[in-house]
């Protein structure tokens, strides 16, 4: 019984917890609409994505996201667009969020190397929560604190809420890059919306996002020159290593995520950390360690897909079974021929994942 009772306990902790943070996801660039708005229309071609995460698999109720995404490249406005749909389920407490989110993102050229790309996101939320999913202290404990389950429990007063809630979502981002380096930043959340199914207030926290990375040649087989390829010096990459990290912040809880990926077309092959060590924000109840996280993946033209494992490091450890994560992208190839030769040109050096 006590060990019911224990992981009662957790399971609502860390499904509360969850109402005031978003979704993650390991293959953070797999989902670059989530990442940021300034990714819309940014591999010059009209790119289908899609990112499923089991976390924490092995405990009773775990937590699931999906999302999946559609961008388009218009070339004559310098610009991109994006629609992002999300479904994320939090643990024990059944609490669902569903969103739709229109994008829209602006290319400026800062020079011959240099450009900067800026986005805007306006979505729709949906949110919903299970009532008969929570067990409340009367329904456990009778007046001397002894195990009842039989007793009659106190009627919980919810304030006439219907369990659910929607609102509208702010959020804009920017991107710096050149052939080799790229650098992001973005806040969601803008207009801290109110996302309490009770009465009274509980706003959103903003969440702020800064990453980057760089892309670097392996030996001399670092890129060679595709077939059809143009005077515009468009090259793939065949042998990189790509560093990067992302650190984000949302209310009293910061997460940063460092790692590398190893791309010998075809195969990709990562490995992350995932915590913040030896910093412990004001507020927060432990440094957060969280997890370690392994990456394979394939790339072939305009195909990509990857699996990603997390260790836990967390205090929870190996009760969770860890985390799965799948993606998939796809490019959809231009029709036309002319178009064909230069859509890579100067594209964003991110990896796929």
């Amino acid at each position: 019984m006590k060990k019911i009772l224990f992981i009662l306990g957790i399971l609502m902790g860390l499904g509360l917890e969850a109402w005031a943070q978003d979704p993650q996801f390991t293959q953070f660039y797999a989902a670059p609409l989530y990442l940021n708005p300034a990714f819309a229309g940014s591999s010059h071609l009209p790119r289908v994505s899609a990112s499923y995460r089991n976390q924490w698999s092995g405990l009773p109720a775990s937590f699931s996201t999906f999302a999946a995404g559609y961008d388009h490249w218009f070339k004559s406005y310098n610009s991109g667009v994006g629609l992002l749909l999300l479904h994320d389920r939090a643990g024990s407490t059944r609490l669902q969020s569903t969103s739709a989110t229109a994008i829209y993102a602006y290319e400026l050229k800062i020079s011959d190397n240099v450009k900067l790309r800026s986005g805007l996101e306006f979505g729709f939320v949906q949110r919903t929560l299970d009532y008969n999913q929570f067990v409340f202290g009367d329904q456990l404990l009778d007046g001397q604190g002894n195990i009842s389950g039989g007793i009659d429990q106190t009627q919980e007063q919810f304030g006439g809420a219907a369990g659910r809630v929607s609102y509208m979502d702010v959020g804009t981002g920017f991107m710096l890059y050149s052939r080799k380096l790229f650098l992001g930043v973005a806040g969601k959340h803008l207009n801290q919306p109110n996302q309490s199914m009770v009465d009274g207030t509980a706003p959103l926290p903003i969440k702020y996002v800064v990453h980057g990375g760089a892309k670097l040649p392996l030996g001399d087989g670092g890129a060679r020159r595709r077939r059809g390829r143009t005077r515009s010096r468009q090259l793939e990459d065949s042998k990189t290593i790509t560093p990067a990290f992302m650190y984000r912040s949302q209310g009293k809880y910061d997460q940063l995520d460092l790692g590398a990926y190893v791309h010998y077309n075809p195969m990709i092959l990562g490995v992350w950390y995932r915590g913040v060590t030896g910093l412990k924000k004001e507020g927060a109840k432990s440094n957060n360690q969280d997890a370690v996280a392994l990456l394979i993946g394939f790339q072939q033209d305009n195909f990509t897909a990857g699996y990603s494992y997390d260790v836990t490091l967390s205090q929870l450890g190996f009760k969770t079974a860890g985390s799965h994560e799948l993606s998939v992208s796809f490019e959809i190839p231009s029709s036309n021929r002319k178009r064909k030769g230069s859509r890579r040109y100067h594209v964003i050096p991110c990896p796929r994942f």
